[in-house]
């Protein structure tokens, strides 16, 4: 087990539940799209972002916890992918909901292999336009801001799976910060929401 890794013990569970942050535009990651409605996930008691795009995830849901990472400014590769643009999402823009949906976008590209500076700048350019996030910074400064950020910094993230049966269904992620932990509970339409992203 890498050092930085914790497995967490199986019996740590929670109930999934969703809501709409509304139509946020197109975003194409590869042979894949996002379009339509975007949705907000929330565990045991955070947002939770959504790792495989097209894959489904219902309100209600219970998923375990499978592993903990602390990563940091060294780590490399996809994990410090993710790892970096956690960090911008919770230090730099204090986990709004636009840099959530630039982050959900970020985070698909970086779990289906889409790493080069290239295709990331790609989704950040299509992302930036569909909600006017930081219109007065260009795709390459806000690149370097979420994957060149200066300084020492940790991201603490927990990985989680549906139980029982889970093909087909999102793996999540949640992000454990050191500040504004806690999320609260969403205002929910219906009792169940069915949705695929």
């Amino acid at each position: 087990i890498p050092s930085n890794m914790v497995v967490v013990n199986a019996a740590t569970t929670a109930s999934v539940s969703l809501s709409s942050l509304g139509r946020k535009g197109n975003v194409k990651i590869g042979s894949k799209t996002k379009s339509g409605t975007w949705w907000q996930m929330h565990l045991n008691g955070k947002k939770a972002f959504c790792i495989d795009l097209g894959y489904t995830c219902h309100s209600g849901n219970t998923y375990a916890a499978q592993e903990t990472h602390q990563w940091n400014q060294s780590t490399s590769g996809k994990n410090g992918c993710y790892a970096k643009v956690i960090r911008w999402y919770v230090l730099d823009k204090r986990r709004s909901n636009k840099a959530f949906v630039m982050s959900q976008a970020l985070i698909w590209s970086i779990a289906e292999g889409r790493t080069s500076e290239s295709q990331l700048k790609g989704v950040i350019k299509d992302v930036q336009g569909n909600i006017n996030l930081s219109t007065g910074k260009s795709v390459n400064e806000l690149y370097k801001n979420i994957f060149e950020p200066d300084g020492s910094w940790t991201a603490d993230i927990t990985f989680w799976k549906k139980t029982g049966n889970s093909k087909m269904y999102q793996q999540l992620l949640t992000v454990d910060a050191d500040r504004g932990d806690l999320d609260y509970e969403p205002l929910t339409v219906s009792d169940k929401i069915y949705y695929r992203q």
